[in-house]
């Protein structure tokens, strides 16, 4: 018997979508690390933050409609707006604020011009322990000059 002989004509032509199927592949597999490493990064920068534990809850009345509260912390020397909302009847005229412990300006203004500031603590809150509840009806006006 003799040998078989390779012939060129009959061997199989190669797979033209192998190529593309194994760069879909690791496409696919470089893809998926990309967003776990995504994923990790945010989390990690989330645990580098403060935590958002303390609450400062705002409650207002109908005369406050449109009153604008904000929650300022003094930053490194600078006060800079931390939180802002305003009241609505929608929201009962209360408002929420989250934000990390530390101490806070409280300012209500309408039109422009301030109405109260009070200074608030916002500790870390765990069940109703730590939470601040500023009733704005309390408050005492700010005096403006020459009025």
């Amino acid at each position: 018997m003799a040998p078989p002989t390779t012939d060129a004509s009959n061997a199989p032509l190669p797979d033209e979508s192998q190529p593309a199927s194994r760069r879909l592949a690791v496409f696919a597999c470089l893809l998926a690390v990309a967003v776990f490493l995504g994923c990790i990064a945010i989390l990690f920068t989330g645990w580098l933050g403060e935590d958002a534990t303390g609450l400062i809850i705002v409650d207002g009345h109908e005369s406050l409609a449109d009153t604008v509260v904000t929650i300022s912390r003094t930053m490194e020397g600078t006060d800079r707006p931390y939180l802002r909302g305003t009241f609505a009847e929608g929201d009962h005229y209360r408002l929420r604020f989250h934000v990390p412990p530390g101490t806070y300006q409280l300012t209500l203004s309408q039109n422009g011009q301030v109405l109260f500031q009070q200074d608030v603590v916002a500790e870390s809150a765990t069940g109703i322990n730590g939470v601040q509840i500023v009733d704005a009806s309390q408050l005492q006006p700010v005096r403006h000059p020459g009025k």
